[in-house]
């Protein structure tokens, strides 16, 4: 269900849609040059991989087959990395709010408890 919203969000972001949100991944995306379409087609393959696996995910859970696993467990590895850097991106670039130091650690969080 989330990668349904993100998709969402990001197919509007990809339209001309607002992101001025700070704590967004897609804050500082160029929506005039082909760097919005770009970052988006490429969260919007992800989301749809992460959909496919977790369909996977159940298939393998409902049959016993371990090895439907890995597939979501390489997608949600590359999620908390995500997170991970995306936080360490708020600290360097934004130090000087404390708003982006608090989604930094939050960030952090998410990332330790995956």
């Amino acid at each position: 269900m989330m990668s349904v919203v993100c998709i969402t969000y990001v197919a509007f972001v990809m339209n001309g849609g607002e992101s001025h949100q700070f704590y967004l991944p897609m804050f500082e995306t160029d929506r005039h040059s082909g760097s919005a379409q770009y970052i988006g087609s490429l969260f919007i393959f992800y989301f749809l991989s992460m959909i496919i696996s977790s369909i996977y995910l159940c298939v393998g859970v409902h049959k016993q087959l371990r090895g439907f696993f890995f597939p979501w467990m390489i997608l949600m590895i590359i999620a908390i990395l995500f997170q991970v850097v995306f936080g360490l991106w708020l600290i360097c670039g934004y130090y000087i709010y404390l708003r982006g130091v608090l989604v930094a650690f939050y960030c952090w969080i998410w990332g330790g408890l995956n």
